[in-house]
């Protein structure tokens, strides 16, 4: 097997479609730095499925594309075809040849192919693996692999010995097993712990139905307490409504005489009533004429002292308004004499200001027009001439130092072409440094964030399982109580308990003809159940039939077993339904009871009987106005309370009984139970389907933490292992580099530097000639400029003086014109106000004369109407005086008469109220009665019951304590699990099933332990046989390197072969044994090729690449290592890139790798022939090109 071809199109240099036909032998690429010759192992690597991008020395998968250049275009994709030749059947093909594809596209999507068949990288893999090329195969050696020779850390070398040996495969299942060892570890930990939770449940099921048992107990004897009781009270209350009754017939004959009497004197009373308002009438309407004349002769005589008071205002305000006038004229005066002053002034001052503004102004431009001082041509001629001295000083000064340094730069160019010859020499025999791979960075990043990540969400799903499971008890714990309430209200309908024991009889015959309860058989609205009990009273228990037969017979069964008695309805009655109540309004109605109950239509009849003329009220304030409201026949008034307010004004209520309600009550108890159980199930379902896909989760989470370690440990290896190979790569080259640009730059700036010195000479030759002749000119005009400045500096002081003497004189003229402005102003304005003043006070005077003229008429008639208004005032006087005598004798007869009335309604209203309290005493007695005959069954009107055993008032109050007792008992027990031996066998059931799933994982998991030992075993054995085979190959080529000496191979660790490191103990020719680290480079260099060449002499590969291995070594170990080469080149195929000369000459084929472009590979093939024949190995005697492009 051997590699027999290789296409590229659009990997990295090669833009275009490129193949390369190989042969069997000893292959050499070569070429210079940059050119291309690594990108052909890069383009093997990445076509055997290489993944990590930093060996291929990219960034990221992208880079790998042909990015074009400045003459080409990108390529859309790179496609790299290694074609093997499968002749001996190595690879598990029936195939001559092999092609394997690799495809990436411009994103960084891969596909793979075998013989253009789509494939998975996996299958490419499991194809080459044992072939010797395969993952983790020496196919391809570079200074990676001989830096994990040299590496410090054993471990490194023992990976490398595990390869050789073959046991990766081992190592490989033992992780399996070992992942699925944890795995099930998980599995048992997460059954242990439900597997505690359950026992804990158990001992809760257990307490639980021995609670239950105490419940039962106490519940039995309290029922049977609860109706002798019953009995007992039955009896005492029925004694007592008899005697309240003949109390209340006493009491109302008593308040219909009362009412009588009273009627009699409140309409005599009402009479005197009338009589006495008329008369109230009269009086209030005099006095409200009198009190109107006196508010109108107090308003008149105020209206005429008002007038009078303005009278004398007015004749004030006109003599000060004739004053006001006769001082504005004086004023007015004066202010006009002082305005025209000021006009005459005002003229002359404005001329002198403007005479002094252009006085000004001339002085001002006389002294612009002459030069500025230090502005003069004279000083400027200085500063020139001394600037022109300097500039000559320095020009022989520049030119002296231009010729100096001319001539050190002519000897130093010299010396830098010398230099950057040797280096360039020195560089083509350096090897490329690859660039640190960033994308395998990224990616240990990406596996270090995604091993985070992936323990933060670890710890979230642990977090969230336990708050799950928690919530998983406590709805257990919370369903408890649920069932046991929804089974004990089920025992309690089912067995009929409250209900009469004649009753429970009949609805345990089953007859076919009875339809059941009225209760059972009817459907109230929520919130409702007192009300419809109360309503029902004791037909709740009344049992419905279908005809009069059925209820015959079961009513003679009933007298045969003397069971008790039943009230029956039956269907085929004939019932006239009861008219609807007639209500005045529906103010606090709630509905009518029939409107309001659900019902089958068969027994309307028999519920219009019951409930026809029954009224549902919000409470018992609304019911009681609705009663007065009502005329006539009145309704049977009911509330939400279950307070019943009858026809005839009997008011039953109270608070009931704890731990007592009806039949509807239960029922709707019963169905709240089953919905909220319902709920209960259905947030318990959810939360164990939440937990097992949590655990699933968590399980998952741990696979892929392993995984994500795992590729974190192997990507920093790897990364470890690169970077250093990268440093010393990087070194040689950058100081070569750097070296070479130096001289480059050093030289181009010598050049450059000499070329514009010659120019500056130049230059500076003709400037200072020119300096020269400027400075002969300007000596001579320096002179001249001298004697102008002193006659300008005498003129420029004399204008100085004369511009201050104008801008004074300027100054002041303007501050006298703005003030005799201002002054101008300020008259203006005194004036415009005395002529408004004058103004008014005239229009002042003028009003104050005519309000005089017309005050005298109207004084004249206010005091006629006063005199008027007083007359009329005694006369109504008199009238009220003869009034008030009338009144006092009628009052005092009408006083007397409500006297009687308030006596005879006082008496009524205590006979009422007597009467009142007997009715609703009668009323609760009635009451309790009906719920005693609840408690005892169905009792007929008219017949008594009486106690068999009548107690005496100590034992009745005996019973009545132990009851208490027992329902406190009952009411502070708690809630009581009725299901608690469903519960407990369900919990046993599971209990069992975890066991057997437990026994199953520890099976397994030492079925994995016992697996994981074989592997350690066969790992062990195989490792130490390698070893040996390794160490013994090693010494024999180390002498034959080194010519001498010897090493070996040495275990840190000899009692651990599975994990123990490998040392390298090496002894040159005429040295003391040592470790590898302890050796010259050249000495380490050869070393590691040893070391490698003795692995590939124990498991030889079809296909080696060698990249620049020999870079280290001088020629004599080179001749050595290429002869040693060709011993295997019988048995393998070498692919050498290489800058050695020596190397070469071992060649059967030369591969050149030219850019004739930027960024764009060629390949050129020369076969080695010597005398036409073909020479394995030796120097070439004749060259033969053969392009293949």
């Amino acid at each position: 097997m051997f590699l027999k071809r290789l296409e590229l199109y659009g990997f990295k240099t090669f833009s275009q479609k490129t193949e390369i036909d190989f042969t069997r032998g000893f292959l050499a690429v070569v070429g210079p730095n940059g050119s291309g010759k690594s990108n052909l192992t890069d383009a093997i690597r990445f076509c055997l499925g290489e993944h990590s991008v930093k060996a291929m020395r990219a960034t990221k998968l992208e880079e790998l594309v042909f990015a074009g250049s400045p003459t080409r275009k990108g390529a859309p994709y790179a496609e790299v075809t290694a074609i093997f030749d499968n002749s001996d059947q190595v690879l598990p093909l029936d195939l001559a040849e092999v092609a394997i594809t690799r495809r990436l596209d411009a994103d960084g999507d891969s596909k793979f192919f075998i013989n253009r068949t789509s494939c998975r990288l996996r299958d490419i893999h499991e194809m080459l693996m044992g072939s010797g090329v395969g993952p983790g195969s020496f196919s391809v050696l570079g200074g990676k692999e001989v830096d994990q020779v040299l590496s410090t850390d054993p471990k490194e070398r023992r990976n490398m010995l595990e390869e050789t040996a073959g046991v990766n495969r081992y190592k490989f299942r033992k992780r399996e097993a070992s992942r699925r060892l944890e795995k099930t570890a998980a599995n048992l930990t997460r059954l242990y712990d439900i597997l505690r939770e359950l026992e804990l449940q158990l001992e809760e099921s257990e307490k639980q139905l021995e609670r239950y048992r105490k419940y039962r107990e106490a519940q039995v004897e309290l029922k049977a307490l609860e109706l002798e009781l019953a009995i007992q009270e039955w009896s005492r209350l029925q004694q007592s409504i008899e005697e309240l009754r003949a109390k209340l017939c006493k009491a109302r004959a008593q308040v219909a005489e009362l009412e009588e009497l009273s009627e009699q004197a409140r309409h005599a009373l009402e009479a005197a009533s009338l009589e006495k308002r008329r008369r109230d009438s009269e009086r209030e309407r005099l006095l409200a004429g009198c009190a109107e004349l006196r508010e109108k002769t107090s308003v008149t005589r105020a209206n005429l002292d008002s007038l009078v008071k303005r009278r004398q205002e007015l004749e004030h305000s006109a003599q000060n308004a004739e004053s006001r006038l006769n001082s504005a004229e004086q004023r007015m005066q004066d202010c006009e004499r002082e305005l025209e002053a000021v006009l005459l002034a005002l003229p002359e001052a404005a001329g002198e200001l403007t005479t002094a503004r252009e006085k000004l102004q001339q002085a001002r431009q006389d002294r612009e027009q002459l030069p500025l001082q230090g502005h003069s041509p004279h000083a400027q001629l200085r500063q020139r001439l001394a600037a022109l001295e300097k500039e000559q000083h320095q020009g022989l000064g520049r030119r002296e130092t231009l010729r100096a340094r001319q001539e050190a730069d002519d000897e130093r160019i010299l010396e830098l072409i010398e230099q950057r010859e040797a280096a360039r020499k020195e560089l083509m025999e350096a090897s490329d440094a690859s660039e640190l791979d960033s994308e395998l960075v990224e990616q240990l990043q990406e596996a270090g964030t995604l091993t985070s990540q992936v323990e933060a969400e670890k710890k979230q799903l642990e977090q969230q399982l336990l708050e799950v499971q928690q919530q998983h008890r406590e709805l257990e714990r919370q369903r408890r109580p649920l069932v046991s309430k929804l089974a004990e209200l089920e025992a309690l309908l089912d067995d009929g308990s409250g209900l009469p024991p004649a009753v429970r009889a009949v609805l345990q015959w089953k007859d076919p003809g009875m339809m059941g309860l009225l209760g059972q058989l009817v459907k109230v609205p929520s919130g409702l159940e007192q009300a419809f009990e109360a309503a029902l009273g004791g037909h709740v228990n009344d049992v419905i039939t279908r005809d009069r037969r059925v209820a015959s017979n079961l009513i003679e069964r009933l007298k045969q077993e003397r069971i008790g008695r039943v009230t029956f309805w039956p269907l085929d009655l004939e019932r006239m339904p009861p008219p609807p109540p007639q209500l005045p309004d529906r103010r606090g109605v709630v509905g009518l009871a029939l409107e309001l109950l659900g019902y089958p239509r068969e027994i309307e009849s028999v519920l219009g009987e019951m409930l026809g003329r029954t009224v549902i009220m919000e409470d018992m304030p609304t019911a009681l106005q609705l009663y007065d409201r009502c005329r006539g026949r009145r309704p049977h008034l009911v509330t939400r309370q279950g307070e019943y307010l009858n026809p005839s004004g009997a008011l039953t209520g109270g608070a009931a009984r704890q731990n007592q309600s009806g039949l509807l009550s239960r029922r709707r108890l019963l169905d709240e139970a089953r919905q909220q159980l319902q709920k209960q199930e259905i947030e318990l379902q959810r939360c164990r389907d939440r937990e097992e896909r949590l655990l699933a989760e968590r399980t998952q989470a741990d696979q892929t933490l392993q995984a994500a370690r795992e590729a974190f440990r192997s990507l920093k290896g790897e990364l470890a292992d690169l970077e250093a190979e990268g440093k010393r790569k990087n070194q040689d080259r950058e100081r070569l580099q750097r070296g070479l640009d130096k001289a480059e730059e050093e030289t181009k700036m010598l050049q450059l530097r000499s070329q514009s010195a010659d120019m500056e000479l130049d230059e500076l030759e003709e400037t200072l000639a020119r300096l020269a002749v400027e400075k002969a000119e300007l000596e001579s005009q320096l002179t001249q400029f001298q004697e102008e400045e002193a006659r300008l500096q005498t003129l420029r002081e004399e204008l100085q003086a004369r511009l201050s003497d104008c801008e004074l004189d300027f100054e002041r003229r303007r501050q006298a014109h703005q003030q005799l402005e201002s002054e101008q102003l300020r008259v203006r304005q005194r004036k415009d106000e005395l002529v408004a003043d004058q103004a008014q006070a005239e229009s002042e005077a003028q009003r104050c004369r005519q309000l005089l003229g017309g005050m005298q008429s109207e004084n004249d008639g206010l005091q006629s109407l006063l005199e008027a208004l007083q007359a009329e005032l005694e006369e109504r006087q008199q009238q009220l005086e003869q009034q008030r005598l009338e009144n006092l004798e009628r009052e005092a007869a009408w006083t007397t008469l409500a006297e009687q009335v308030r006596q005879l309604d006082e008496d009524l209203r205590t006979r009422q109220n007597q009467q009142t309290k007997v009715e609703i005493e009668l009323a609760g007695l009635e009451a309790r009665r009906e719920e005693a005959l609840e408690r005892l069954g169905d009792i007929p009107e008219g017949e008594e019951v009486k106690p068999t055993n009548p107690m005496t008032p100590i034992e009745l109050e005996k019973a009545k304590q132990r009851a208490n007792r027992l329902r406190n008992f009952l009411e502070n027990f708690g809630s009581v699990n009725l299901g608690a031996q469903e519960d407990h066998e369900r919990l046993q059931e599971r209990h069992l099933d975890l066991k057997s799933q437990v026994d199953d994982l520890e099976e397994g998991a030492a079925s994995l332990r016992a697996i994981m030992g074989e592997l350690d075993a066969i790992t062990v054995v195989q490792f130490k046989e390698t070893f040996d085979k390794v160490n013994e190959t090693f010494a024999k080529v180390f002498v034959d390197l080194f010519q001498g000496g010897n090493a070996r191979l040495e275990l840190c660790n000899p009692d651990d072969m599975l994990d123990s490191g490998v040392e390298i103990v090496a002894c040159p020719p005429g040295k003391r044994l040592q470790n590898l680290q302890l050796l010259s480079s050249g000495e380490r260099a050869l070393s590691a090729m040893a070391f490698l060449l003795s692995l590939l002499t124990v498991k030889p590969s079809p296909i080696v690449i060698l990249d620049e291995l020999d870079a280290p070594l001088d020629d004599s170990n080179v001749e050595r290592v290429a002869s040693r080469l060709g011993n295997f080149a019988s048995s393998s195929q070498f692919l050498v890139i290489t800058h050695n000369r020596k190397t070469m000459e071992f060649a059967d084929r030369l591969y050149g790798v030219t850019m004739e472009e930027p960024g764009v590979s060629r390949i050129l093939s020369v076969k080695l022939t010597k005398d036409g024949d073909y020479a394995p190995t030796g120097p070439a005697a004749q060259v033969q090109e053969e392009v293949t492009v």
